[in-house]
């Protein structure tokens, strides 16, 4: 590619790796509703726990790119330390992510000693964990811990889960711009008729993504009905014929995996149509469209998601469903 690469390395200092390539300017990239809605982060204050350095580095990294400000420590001892001090100072922390696996003080046992503090029991905390270490499911319900991460962490599953707390506990205002989402580079062409006509279910358990997941329906032309849960999903589609369902894979009492196996049993079971589901989730790694696959579900979008993505999907399956 008309380019060189190379590493300069200094013993017992540590290693750059570097390249260079010859290219033309790009294009003005199309921006995703993530991209739009990341200033609402901004300053925001968030305390990251993890014995790992690279870890620490990374979370940081990851933080300040969304506009938030970030600390890191390696241990709770520091954690307990930093969150004390940030109240004594009032400019709390608004978010602490703490690493499940770390020597002297586990995740856990952070959550409960945080907990017994008056002046930081309530800060909104996240666990992190690493791929292949999961976390017990009684501990979780038991501390209240709503979000966990799997490292490492794709940069939307991140964002989706501080912006979800934020929201959620009313500490920043959330917003979703229209505008900035309706003068985004659409490709303004008719729809089909069937396809305008077309009946559409959302299953989504987060209420801003369910604004941004409409709003971007409205931007191409479709409109939907919402729930909020794999249970509440079940019973929309008994009452209500629909043309196609987005189900967010991660819900509580039924997620969209357990929905869509549900769905196809009765399918056979009554021996009705088969609809189209398409998977929504955040956490898009190697072998997740495999298991949205397994579940029965028709194809797979992820957040944040990309209006000409969402457009070409639906597009494709709601052609294709009128068809057959």
């Amino acid at each position: 590619m008309g380019g060189q690469i190379d590493v300069d390395s200094e013993e017992n200092k540590g290693s750059t790796f570097w390249f260079t390539i010859q290219s033309t300017i790009a294009a003005a990239k199309k921006h995703n509703i993530g991209d739009v809605l990341k200033p609402n982060l901004r300053n925001i204050r968030i305390l990251c726990v993890d014995d790992d350095a690279i870890n620490r580095h990374i979370l940081k990294e990851q933080a300040e790119s969304l506009g938030m400000r970030c600390d890191v420590v390696e241990n709770g001892f520091d954690a307990i330390a930093k969150l004390r001090a940030g109240v004594s100072v009032n400019d709390p922390y608004k978010i602490c992510l703490i690493d499940y696996t770390m020597p002297m003080i586990n995740g856990i046992h952070l959550v409960k000693e945080i907990r017994k503090n008056p002046e930081i029991a309530k800060i909104p905390m996240i666990m992190m964990t690493t791929m292949g270490t999961p976390i017990p499911e009684q501990d979780l319900k038991r501390l209240s811990l709503p979000h966990v991460l799997t490292k490492p962490m794709r940069q939307s599953a991140f964002y989706e889960a501080v912006f979800s707390i934020l929201h959620k506990n009313g500490n920043h205002e959330i917003d979703v711009p229209v505008a900035a989402i309706q003068n985004q580079d659409i490709r303004k062409k008719p729809l089909p008729i069937q396809s305008k006509s077309a009946r559409i279910l959302l299953a989504e358990d987060n209420e801003v993504n369910q604004k941004v997941a409409l709003y971007t329906l409205e931007s191409l032309g479709y409109k939907a009905d919402v729930v909020s849960s794999g249970i509440e999903a079940l019973e929309a589609i008994k009452k209500s014929s629909y043309d196609l369902i987005i189900m967010d894979c991660q819900m509580p009492e039924m997620d969209g995996y357990a929905a869509t196996r549900e769905i196809r049993r009765l399918e056979h079971k009554n021996h009705t149509e088969h609809k189209i589901v398409i998977a929504m989730t955040a956490n898009a790694v190697m072998g997740d469209k495999e298991e949205c696959l397994a579940a029965g579900m028709d194809d797979y979008i992820s957040k944040p998601l990309d209006i000409t993505e969402v457009e070409r999907i639906l597009e494709h399956w709601l052609g294709s469903s009128r068809n057959n």
